[in-house]
């Protein structure tokens, strides 16, 4: 009888998210960060807003698997943009109509939700949407702060979520970096984020090097933090430092390395439980390592 063949080391590639994807991302949202107010309008309408950021020249939707063999198989995933104000012109000018009507159908069938909706977000969306589209985030339960340079862009992380059984393989991080080069791709130097303060994703982003820059409640009461990173490439940040400025004293958080991006194959963070900047991990403390545990993967150089 010959040997069972030798087991294979699945290996972790990130890839840009399709179509057929929207189904399971939108369900895996809905499940594990069901935080915010998108998720509360079902699968559906979270489905075709992840889907305007597959036409949207500033979106971003990506998708984390394990390949080990023939099949690959889906293990998280990552919606967000690459310059936020410019993604949400996008969306209004190219989606306005589907999303109004996909939300106005949720709404009917959820009246709470309806309620919640007219108290906290009726008046912004509809200005939003019918006036001056592009002035917010697109879905202003996780507005990220203004950048302090206002004319600048700020790309966003809208949602990331890795499945139960591939947390602590290191996902979210190669989400993260993944994200990151698309936003430098696109000349973009800060990017931020938002998330639940009583989340186990506090930790994962500040070992990350995301640097914490406000602290708010949402329309829904929750309290939420906003992070911070800096994009810069290692090499003009270095080019930064050594100006006259700097020398004299000026170097801040951002210029000591705090909020810097990642370096790829870092590896120094646990991997959050879910996190996004529409809430946070519903499960507070350390995440724990599942079967495919971070020894257990190999990124794909791809």
């Amino acid at each position: 009888m010959p040997p069972p063949p030798a087991a294979t080391t699945p290996v972790l590639r990130v890839r840009p998210a399709v179509p057929s994807d929207l189904a399971r991302t939108a369900r895996w949202q809905c499940r594990h960060l069901p935080h915010g107010f998108f998720p509360s309008l079902g699968r559906r309408f979270v489905a075709r807003w992840h889907g305007a950021h597959l036409d949207a020249p500033h979106g971003v939707a990506l998708v984390a698997e394990l390949v080990g063999g023939p099949e690959a198989v889906p293990v998280g995933f990552l919606v967000g943009a690459t310059d936020q104000r410019a993604l949400v012109a996008e969306v209004v000018a190219r989606h306005r109509w589907s999303l109004t009507a996909t939300g106005m159908l949720a709404l009917a069938r959820r009246p709470r939700v309806a309620l919640r909706f007219v108290r906290t977000r009726a008046r912004p969306y509809a200005r939003r949407l019918w006036g001056a589209g592009g002035r917010g985030p697109a879905d202003a339960t996780a507005a990220p702060s203004r950048s302090a340079d206002a004319g600048a862009p700020v790309a966003v992380v809208a949602a990331v979520v890795v499945t139960p059984a591939a947390r602590g393989a290191g996902v979210g991080e190669a989400l993260l970096e993944a994200f990151a080069a698309r936003a430098r791709a696109a000349g973009t130097t800060t990017a931020e984020l938002v998330t639940r303060a009583d989340g186990g994703a506090v930790a994962f982003y500040e070992r990350l090097g995301w640097e914490r820059v406000a602290d708010r409640s949402s329309k829904d009461g929750a309290r939420m933090l906003t992070y911070r990173c800096d994009l810069t490439p290692p090499g003009a940040q270095a080019r930064h430092s050594s100006a006259p400025h700097a020398a004299a004293g000026g170097v801040g958080a951002r210029d000591a390395g705090a909020g810097r991006a990642p370096a790829p194959g870092r590896g120094a963070a646990p991997e959050p439980r879910h996190a996004g900047d529409a809430g946070a991990p519903d499960a507070a403390g350390s995440p724990r390592v599942h079967a495919a545990g971070a020894g257990a993967v190999r990124r794909s150089a791809a």
